[in-house]
Order: structure tokens, then sequence, then C-alpha cells
């Protein structure tokens, strides 16, 4: 059973929980005995909270059968982005799935890959796109903490407007107040449901450098659970499940 969590920790408890997750004894600090602690990053269709508190996504989706087949439960809870980052850094959470460049210490572990997400440059109505940087100079809208994937290229001129939901940035493309979105796929297919809308009412997008995310560890774990974990998720990626996942969610 999934347990949504959504108490804030007071800055004291994450430097307890820090010091006991990065103890040699591999202990996990501060959780109760099978369960597996996760903070994900608030992106829909990835990780959405309810008004009810429950959660649902596609990162969820992934990580429920990876507890369930090393036999603990999944303690969730959902934040900005520098959460789900600072908790795994401070060993307040065990486990998450998120891009890389998003604020991970180096004692972070990757288990390995579990998702290759599209980036995409989706332009208002009115507006053709040749390239990421022709026009040069465009007003663009993103989601808040996606600038650390490095979707734009180094030098890049375009001024950029960082929002802090799928449906506020596809939005503002509607309402022509940006030039383009830059986005993860799936997501933006998200903010366009939103408002009734398909990629189909749009120009063409553009494609950019496909990035993967990975499930990541918090320092310490004991070593036989990392062991146990990446032999699951070797078993479900190659079940195909990422890809299922993927193609559900893009169906949204």
């Amino acid at each position: 059973m999934l347990t949504a969590m959504t108490e804030a920790v007071s800055a004291p408890r994450r430097q307890l929980l820090a010091a006991l997750g990065l103890a040699a004894t591999g202990a996990r600090a501060g959780a109760a005995p099978g369960v597996l602690r996760c903070t994900l990053a608030e992106l829909p269709p990835f990780a959405m909270a309810a008004a009810d508190g429950r959660v649902r996504g596609l990162y969820l989706d992934l990580l429920e059968p990876l507890a369930r087949a090393v036999g603990l439960e999944l303690q969730l809870q959902v934040g900005p982005l520098s959460r789900a980052a600072h908790d795994l850094n401070l060993g307040a959470s065990d486990i998450s799935v998120m891009l890389p460049n998003t604020g991970l210490g180096p004692a972070v572990r990757s288990l390995g890959p579990a998702f290759t997400l599209q980036p995409v440059m989706q332009p208002r109505a009115g507006l053709s796109l040749r390239s990421v940087s022709d026009p040069p100079e465009l007003h663009l809208v993103a989601l808040a903490g996606s600038a650390r994937w490095g979707l734009l290229p180094p030098g890049s001129r375009h001024r950029v407007t960082y929002v802090g939901t799928p449906q506020a940035m596809t939005g503002m493309l509607r309402a022509q107040r940006a030039d383009a979105a830059l986005a993860v796929r799936e997501t933006l297919r998200y903010g366009l449901l939103r408002w009734g809308m398909s990629a189909a009412d749009l120009p063409p997008l553009l494609l950019l450098t496909p990035l993967v995310a990975d499930v990541w560890l918090r320092p310490g774990l004991d070593e036989a659970l990392v062991r146990r974990l990446g032999e699951a998720l070797g078993a479900l990626v190659a079940q195909g499940l990422p890809q299922r996942l993927l193609r559900r969610y893009g169906s949204l």
C-alpha cells in the first residue's frame, strides 16, 4: 500500500537523518522496517498529487513494483524538484527517479537508467521554427527547475519564463504570451490536454536531445538492498515496463 506523506521535515530533523543515513553501518536512517522512502518531484504526468492527497504518475508506476519486488512498502512524498534532490543528498529519501543535473550530490548513486524522455520545443500558433536557434531570440516558457536539464544549447539568446505547472506553461502558449514551450513531450501533452488541445492544433515541434531519467539511491543505503533493487530494476526493464508506461501516459 502506498503511504502518502505531506508533513515538512524540520532542518534539525534533516540533519539527524543525514548523519544516520551516512553511517558506516548503512542503516536506513529514520525509516520504519519494511519501508522504502521516496521523494519525487511533482511533475505531471510523472508524479502528481491529487486533491485527496493520493499520488499517481509514471515514475510511481515503476517504483511501486520495484519496491514490491524486494518486499518493501513505498513511502512517498512529493514536492519541488529541489526538494527531491535535497532529500536524497541528506538521506531523508532512499530512492527517487529524476533526470541528471538536478542538484544531486556526488555520493548519490544511480541504480541505472529507467526512462528515455524526449524534450521538445513547441511553437505557438503562427510561428515556424527551423532550429533551436532560428529564430535566434524567442520568448520561451518552461517549468521551474527544468533549467538544470540543459535543454538549450550553451550561449542561447532565448529569454525563458519559468512557471509552476504544465497548464500554466501551455496557457501562455495558447494565449500567445510566449513564442514556444520547452518541455519533455509527456508534460507538454498533459498541459495541452488541460486546455482541450493537442500538438495537432499547433505548428510542428522541434525534437531536442533526448534525456535519460535514472533511478537514484541515497548515500549509505545497505549494499545487499542495493543489489536486490538493481536486479529487480533490471528485470522490470527487461520486461519492457518503462516503455509500456511511456506509451500509456503519452496517450493521456
